[in-house]
């Protein structure tokens, strides 16, 4: 069993080092099962292990009757953890709601202090134009799309991975929660968008942390709502 280790993470070693050295890079295919268990003298059962686990990881894509690729989907294996804590209770729609709250005052931080010539704020503002005349399912999808151009804004890759992960579960679920907002509710939300926006032109940061809350907040208040 000891044996079967080693040799698994010596396979994860390998392919580790073709990464560094860029002899593969995303999109480029992982040499064959076959030729791995060769080249490190270990058996095909240890290689298919190691295959597994990058590809559980996220690193690796495994297609079908044509090999493994590099995929680099960190992301989607950092989203599929938080939703398998869902499912077993280890956190719950209000954990995330105030991580990504913290969070999101990090990203504007961030995006403040690069926000010259920020072509993310720029479309940020086409957004805040749509909003008042979209109907409601356009103006959920603006809100995300808002808050997906804050983070890149930063052009943060780990803050952008990061905050990438918690939205695909945190829209599935807010995305019930503004479904019950009234127009009033979404007007609100559309204020604090739009506060969030100015302060960064405007360099005022503590108005701009300020609207981050009353947006949470907001949500906070409508999901308390919906389940009380």
């Amino acid at each position: 069993m000891e044996e079967n280790k080693k040799e698994y993470e010596k396979a994860i070693a390998y392919i580790r080092s073709l990464i560094i050295k860029r002899k593969i890079t995303i999109g480029s295919r992982i040499p064959s099962e076959r030729k791995i268990a060769e080249t490190l003298s270990i058996s095909r059962n240890s290689t298919r292990e190691a295959l597994k686990r990058l590809e559980n990881m996220g690193l690796i894509d495994s297609q079908q009757g044509r090999g493994n690729y590099l995929s680099g989907n960190i992301t989607q294996s950092f989203s599929n953890a938080i939703e398998m804590m869902l499912i077993l209770h280890q956190t719950d729609a209000a954990d995330i709601c105030q991580f990504r709250r913290c969070i999101e005052k990090t990203v504007y931080d961030l995006a403040y202090k690069k926000r010259e010539e920020n072509k993310y704020l720029f479309k940020m503002a086409k957004l805040l134009e749509l909003f008042p005349t979209a109907d409601l399912e356009r103006q959920i999808k603006i809100d995300e799309e808002i808050h997906y151009l804050l983070v890149r804004a930063t052009r943060n890759t780990l803050l952008i991975a990061m905050m990438d992960s918690i939205s695909a579960v945190y829209r599935q679920w807010v995305g019930t929660v503004l479904r019950h907002a009234s127009p009033d509710i979404m007007k609100q939300l559309h204020n604090a968008h739009i506060t969030i926006y100015k302060s960064l032109m405007r360099g005022n940061p503590e108005e701009g942390i300020q609207a981050i809350d009353q947006h949470y907040d907001i949500i906070d208040h409508m999901s308390l709502t919906i389940h009380a």
